[in-house]
């Protein structure tokens, strides 16, 4: 929610100085790799999801394989709403690059939530040095792992990243994220 607060008068008819306040954003990122053991006769399955204040904006479902890579959305901050979503299939040969494309070609500031499930790692290499940029280390993640991560362009060091670098630790530990942006 987005708050207008005005110095000067309380109507806001005669200002020295408005500004506006945004509330928090909580983001909360959840991601599978597919693993058939069974745990108290439940299988993990391939997804992901991401909430915005407890609400899921987006959830991939059993969608295989339309959703065997990485998904990126865009999130208004100052909104805390979903305003686009890219998927990027890690079944193609362009995977990687149009991955690092799409990154590059944001603007700086842009928050971004990414969550990766089901062969994220495959074909990955060209996007490393970007997603690095990002304050995203996935080199040691191999087939099977899956990670998430909730990042502003042009600041690494506000990145938050969660991963499980194979389909075991996925499956036991899944990658998770609960941050709060936003504010004055």
């Amino acid at each position: 929610m987005l708050v207008l607060m005005c110095l000067g008068s309380s109507d806001c008819t005669s200002l020295v100085y408005c500004y506006a306040v945004t509330e928090t954003c909580q983001i909360s990122t959840r991601t599978f790799s597919y693993n058939p053991k069974s745990q108290n006769g439940h299988k993990t399955g391939l997804f992901a999801y991401m909430k915005l204040n407890r609400k899921v904006v987006f959830y991939t479902g059993e969608r295989l394989p339309f959703y065997s890579g990485v998904n990126i959305v865009v999130i208004n901050e100052a909104t805390c709403t979903k305003q686009q979503h890219r998927f990027f299939n890690s079944a193609t040969a362009t995977y990687a690059t149009d991955l690092a494309n799409y990154l590059r070609q944001l603007k700086d500031g842009t928050v971004v939530v990414g969550m990766a499930v089901n062969q994220p790692s495959k074909q990955l290499t060209d996007a490393l040095p970007t997603l690095k940029e990002w304050g995203v280390d996935i080199t040691d993640v191999i087939s099977g792992g899956s990670f998430t991560f909730a990042a502003q362009k042009g600041k690494p060091e506000n990145t938050a990243f969660d991963k499980s670098p194979n389909k075991d630790q996925s499956y036991l530990d899944s990658p998770r994220i609960d941050i709060t942006v936003g504010g004055m």
